[in-house]
């Protein structure tokens, strides 16, 4: 059975990537999801957000201006609510497209 998880995100962004950085990092305290991590691979930046309820919330920014965002974990079938909420962690960024995020049972 597949079930919605959460959502994934393309988006864009012209403002440098340590202003983009900066800015996700305050409105996701804002927001609620907290500190978060942060790590750097090669060129781009990952934050990585956790609920207490369990969903996460990973966005992966390149230096060239494109963001990938995505959601999953618990609660499932939140896609409308956790774009609302990557939409608001990145402030002037242009959503370029977004797909369901599946969680696919083998069983």
């Amino acid at each position: 059975m597949d079930t919605a998880m959460g959502i994934e995100v393309l988006l864009t962004t012209t403002d440098p990537l340590p202003h983009t950085v900066g800015v996700a990092k305050a409105r996701a305290i804002e927001v609620g999801l907290g500190r978060g991590v942060e790590r750097h691979h090669d060129d781009s930046v990952r934050l990585v957000f956790e609920e207490p309820a369990g969903k996460q919330f990973i966005l992966t920014m390149q230096p060239h201006g494109e963001i990938h965002a995505e959601s999953f974990g618990a609660p499932r079938n939140t896609g409308e609510a956790d774009l609302a909420i990557i939409v608001a962690l990145l402030p002037g960024a242009t959503i370029v497209g977004t797909n369901p995020s599946w969680d696919t049972d083998l069983g």
